[in-house]
């Protein structure tokens, strides 16, 4: 009856450390899925992210490409600013230097 009891045990401990194991392994192919969405979802953004800079001649203010200086939209407010961008860049976030704004007189708020 020891030996059975012994047997018993043995085998209900190499039955845990089976399932330990495969659980961690479970954990480690979820963090491996997660940090992939993860970083095809900030390559993405990446993509889809563009800084510019503005500048202000008379009564117009025009909007560039900080990456290379290219001329990508004009508006004499905000609002049409954002209508222009909007429309040439579906889908995309343009991103802007909130003091840069106000040195040129725009305030985004």
């Amino acid at each position: 009856m020891e030996n059975l009891f012994s047997w018993l045990l043995n085998a209900f401990l190499i039955y845990m450390l089976i399932k330990f194991v495969a659980n961690m392994f479970d954990l480690y192919i979820i963090h491996k899925v997660v940090t992939e969405v993860r970083r095809e979802q900030q390559e993405d953004l990446a993509k889809r992210l563009v800084q510019v800079y503005v500048e202000k001649i008379n009564d117009c203010f025009y909007i560039f490409n900080k990456e290379d200086h290219s001329f990508l939209a004009q508006g004499k407010n905000k609002k049409e600013l954002q209508e222009v961008l909007s429309a040439k860049f579906p889908g995309y976030a343009i991103l802007v230097d909130n003091d840069q704004l106000k040195e040129v007189g725009l305030h985004w708020d």
